[in-house]
């Protein structure tokens, strides 16, 4: 008889499953590979069981950088109601959509890894540039700061992979801005 149980994290309500496996010499190296699985598999609940009891987001690097992205909705949004003319106006307003994108799956990842953004802890940071073109290159130095940040932790892959993708977005903003521009 075989016993299944979670070490180092104790859940509420938790039962342990008996697992009963005659053994014999064909199926001996199957069970032992189904044990291996079964302890790594625990072990993984026992990371998420102890993510889940601690909510509140332990990153401050994640918590400034939502707190700039807000900052930089709000100066964009003023790019985008006063804008120069009507090309520059759908640029700032199409962008608005994409930072937020960004922001919200930027947050989901870092919520899966460092716990959740709780209301009241964000607290924005209005940007001292008020021009489009600006604001962008400051926020593609904020993007490459998070992927600078991420990029030797394999847990956040995710992060580094949507930030590079925001990159470019913003990258491609800056060359329409620049067409419109001219």
């Amino acid at each position: 008889m075989i016993f299944l149980q979670r070490r180092g994290v104790r859940l509420e309500n938790e039962r342990y499953e008996e697992i009963k496996v005659p053994v014999n010499k064909s199926n001996r190296n199957m069970l032992i590979l189904v044990s291996i699985l079964a302890f790594l598999i625990l072990i993984d609940l026992g990371y998420v069981a102890s993510m889940l009891a601690n909510k509140d987001m332990n990153n401050e690097f994640i918590v400034g950088v939502v707190n700039k992205l807000h900052g930089f909705h709000t100066r964009i949004k003023e790019c985008h109601y006063g804008a120069p003319n009507y090309n520059t106006h759908r640029l700032t307003d199409d962008f608005v959509g994409e930072l937020d994108e960004f922001e919200d799956a930027l947050v989901e990842n870092a919520s899966a890894l460092y716990g959740f953004i709780m209301p009241g802890d964000l607290n924005p940071e209005l940007p001292e540039n008020m021009e489009f073109d600006t604001i962008l290159e400051d926020i593609r130095g904020l993007a490459i700061s998070v992927k600078r940040e991420f990029s030797e932790n394999l847990m956040a892959s995710g992060i580094v992979n949507l930030t590079d993708d925001f990159i470019q977005t913003v990258n491609k903003y800056i060359y329409l801005l620049k067409i419109v521009n001219q």
